[in-house]
């Protein structure tokens, strides 16, 4: 028998987890459709709504595809006041 001291931790993707299989999380996604279908519904905005959809949702695939945080990071970046600087 192995004491608790010598057995392996089991490995677990906490820190680096797997993309997402749509490229985007799924509130994303949701929060997306969610804008277009009223949009679409408006009178006088039927395309407008039907090309907010699939264009938003291939721009969010194509920028989170490497790392799923993206948006986030970019958001954050946005919000820090200017005279921020990481180099001091």
């Amino acid at each position: 028998m192995i004491s608790d001291e010598k057995q392996l931790e089991p490995i677990n993707d906490t820190l680096n987890p797997s993309a997402p299989q749509f490229g985007m999380p799924w509130w994303m996604i949701l929060g997306i459709i969610t804008l277009s279908v009223p949009l679409f519904l408006l009178p006088g905005c039927k395309i407008l709504g039907a090309l907010l959809c699939p264009s938003t949702l291939g721009f969010g695939w194509w920028l989170c595809k490497d790392d799923p945080k993206e948006p986030q990071l970019i958001l954050h970046d946005f919000l820090l006041p200017s005279e921020f600087d990481p180099g001091k």
